[in-house]
C-alpha cells in the first residue's frame, strides 16, 4: 500500500519550485529532468543510482541532480521517506550564479550525493518559508543566494553553457573567491 503525499509550491518571486514527498514507499523508476533537482532527505533511507553510481542515502544527505542526470530511487526496507527539494531551471540557475559569483554559469554538481551536508539547515529553512507562504522575500532571497553560492563554490565541477568556456569560468570564479576571502578584513 502506498500512503504517500506530494506537494509542489512555486515561489514567483524566487522563480523556483519546491517539491515535498512524504510516505514514499514504492520505488521510483529511472528518470531524468530538464532542470536541477537539489534536495535532502528529512527522514528515511533509500538506495539511489545516479549516472551509474550507487549510493545509500539517509537523513540529512544532500542530493544534487543536474539536468539530464539519469537517476532512480529504490527502497532499502519498508519505511516512510520524507524528501524535499528545489526544482530550478537552467535559465534561473544562470541568473542565480550571476548574482552569487558574478558569472552566468550552468554548474555541473558532483558528487550528486553529499552525506551529512552542513547546508541542510539553510535548505530546510528556505523550503519551510516557501511552503508556509512567507512574504519575507528578502530573507528567502538571501537564503537562496547563500545556498547556491555555497553549492557552486563547493561542488561545481564544470559548466554546460554553450557560449562560455567552462574551464576558464570555473577557474576564474574560484580564483576570485580565493582572492576575496584572503583580502577580507577579520
Amino acid at each position: 500500500m502506498n500512503n504517500s503525499d506530494s506537494r509542489i509550491v512555486f515561489d514567483e518571486k524566487l522563480n523556483i519550485e519546491i517539491l515535498s514527498m512524504t510516505g514514499m514507499i514504492e520505488n521510483l523508476p529511472p528518470h531524468f529532468h530538464d532542470y536541477y533537482e537539489l534536495g535532502y532527505i528529512e527522514s528515511g533511507s533509500r538506495r539511489v543510482i545516479c549516472q551509474g553510481k550507487e549510493y545509500t542515502i539517509g537523513k540529512n544527505d544532500l542530493l544534487l541532480f543536474n539536468p539530464n542526470d539519469n537517476h532512480t530511487c529504490l527502497e532499502l526496507k519498508k519505511e516512510v521517506l520524507d524528501f524535499r527539494c528545489f526544482h530550478i531551471t537552467t535559465e534561473r540557475m544562470e541568473e542565480l550564479a550571476l548574482e552569487c559569483i558574478g558569472y552566468a554559469i550552468c554548474p555541473y554538481f558532483e558528487p550528486q550525493i553529499v552525506h551529512q551536508s552542513d547546508l541542510i539547515p539553510q535548505i530546510k529553512e528556505l523550503i519551510d518559508l516557501i511552503e508556509n507562504g512567507s512574504y519575507c522575500d528578502l530573507q528567502k532571497e538571501e537564503l537562496l543566494y547563500m545556498i547556491i553560492g555555497d553549492l557552486v563554490a563547493d561542488y561545481a565541477q564544470s559548466l554546460e553553457c554553450e557560449q562560455i568556456s567552462p574551464i576558464s569560468l570555473v577557474l576564474a570564479a574560484r580564483v576570485t573567491l580565493l582572492i576575496f576571502s584572503k583580502n577580507m578584513p577579520e
